[in-house]
């Protein structure tokens, strides 16, 4: 039995500092960034966050890369 892994679309998101609420919690807020293409460098990833952050008026917490692979029997 032979498996094969199939490299699916990526998501890019950012992670908000949205400040604190009434008790002093921090809030977070995510965005995300759909079909990426799974080829694509972290570093090419990581310059295109920088860039969308740039346009933000909330800071970036945190850069995050899903990645999705679908491993099927053949």
């Amino acid at each position: 039995m032979a498996l094969e892994s199939r490299a699916y679309p990526s998501t890019l998101q950012l992670v908000y500092d949205m400040g604190t609420d009434e008790d002093g919690k921090k809030i977070s807020r995510r965005r995300s960034y759909t079909n990426v293409k799974s080829e694509a460098a972290d570093q090419d990833l990581f310059d295109v966050a920088l860039a969308i952050a740039g346009l933000q008026t909330n800071v970036v917490n945190q850069v995050l890369v899903n990645e999705k692979t679908e491993l099927v029997n053949i």
